[in-house]
C-alpha cells in the first residue's frame, strides 16, 4: 500500500493556497483599476502579507479598513 509523504501533501496545499491568494489579490487590483482607483504601496504591502499567508482574509479586510480610516 502506498502512503504519500504528508510533508509533500502539505507543501502542495500551501502552494495552491498561495496561488489562490495571489489570484484574489490581482482580482482586487483589477477591480480598483476598473474603478479608476490607484492602489497605494501601503495597500500593496497589506495584500502581499495576505499572499504570504501572514493574514487571513478576515484580517486582510480589517487591515485595509484600518488603513483607509487612517488615510481619511
Amino acid at each position: 500500500m502506498y502512503v504519500p509523504n504528508p510533508k509533500l501533501l502539505l507543501l502542495e496545499i500551501e502552494t495552491k493556497e498561495s496561488q489562490l491568494q495571489a489570484q484574489e489579490t490581482e482580482y482586487a487590483r483589477v477591480l480598483c483599476r476598473l474603478e479608476h482607483l490607484e492602489v497605494s504601496d501601503s495597500t500593496r504591502a497589506i495584500f502581499q502579507s495576505y499572499v504570504n499567508g501572514e493574514l487571513t482574509i478576515k484580517e486582510l479586510g480589517f487591515a485595509i479598513e484600518e488603513y483607509l480610516n487612517r488615510s481619511a
